[in-house]
């Protein structure tokens, strides 16, 4: 069984086009890819995100092409990780890897199995949680089991946290990325919750936006959110900007790698 990396690595060189793999793009210090950002509803930063992603490779996919494929009651509560691959599978991205830091639902040692133990894994937590009472952690684990067992696409599943190392790895390679980050430590921002004591019993808010590119010190994104970027937070509201790399690597959960349809 190959290494996290190794296999990724692996992956990799059996689908990009031998351009790619001379050293003269691999070697850049500094990438910024031109991804489209649109301005998302409130709760729709996954939408918002899925569009972007579309948008870079087909110019005719809109914000409100993706919002149509998900039913309001589904969307309405935001998605999790795995539903954001359903999307992009339905829009023909059918070869991804999601690398999850998440070790409240999954484990390292998952790297080691093949998929159908791996699915069955999920199905197991999954019905923990059940049990628990914790209906959405239940719901993240069955729509991972649900697109791992997808036989009509190619979904994998990577326990790692080495973010940096995944993100620019696509991104020199042309492709953005997907990623969901805990949005309340990246900006330092309060609890979310009513009342004057959400410091107490808010809890932490999750966003989702795009990796458009990087160089030594800092990722640059393409985020959709505009709701909370005023007073202090004014300067987010355009959208693009960049982050420290440290602090991404801190706050980030997920990565979704899509085999981008052009290679």
């Amino acid at each position: 069984m190959l290494q996290p990396r190794s296999q990724l690595l692996y992956v990799l060189s059996q689908h990009i086009s031998p351009k790619f793999r001379c050293g003269v793009r691999l070697d850049r210090r500094r990438v910024l890819l031109p991804v489209r950002r649109f301005e998302q509803k409130p709760g729709e930063c996954a939408l918002a995100a899925v569009a972007c992603f579309a948008n870079y490779f087909d110019p005719n996919v809109v914000y409100e092409d993706i919002r149509k494929m998900m039913p309001y009651k589904e969307r309405k509560d935001g998605l999790h990780t795995a539903q954001i691959v359903g999307l992009l599978n339905r829009l023909g991205f059918t070869k991804t890897t999601v690398v999850s830091s998440d070790i409240e639902s999954f484990d390292f040692s998952w790297n080691k199995l093949d998929k159908r133990s791996m699915i069955r894994r999920l199905k197991m937590v999954a019905s923990n949680y059940q049990k628990d009472k914790d209906t959405d952690n239940a719901n993240q684990c069955w729509h991972m089991a649900n697109r791992l067992a997808d036989d009509e696409c190619d979904n994998n599943l990577l326990i790692d946290y080495d973010f940096h190392y995944h993100a620019k790895m696509y991104l020199r390679l042309g492709t953005p990325v997907i990623t969901s980050i805990e949005w309340t430590k990246l900006f330092r921002y309060k609890k979310s919750g009513s009342g004057r004591r959400s410091d107490v019993s808010g809890h932490v808010e999750c966003h989702s936006f795009v990796l458009r590119g990087y160089n030594d010190r800092d990722v640059f994104v393409a985020d959709s959110h505009i709701q909370y970027y005023v007073d202090d937070l004014i300067k987010y509201r355009k959208g693009y900007y960049p982050v420290r790399w440290t602090d991404f690597c801190s706050c980030a959960v997920d990565l979704i790698l899509v085999q981008s349809p052009r290679r």
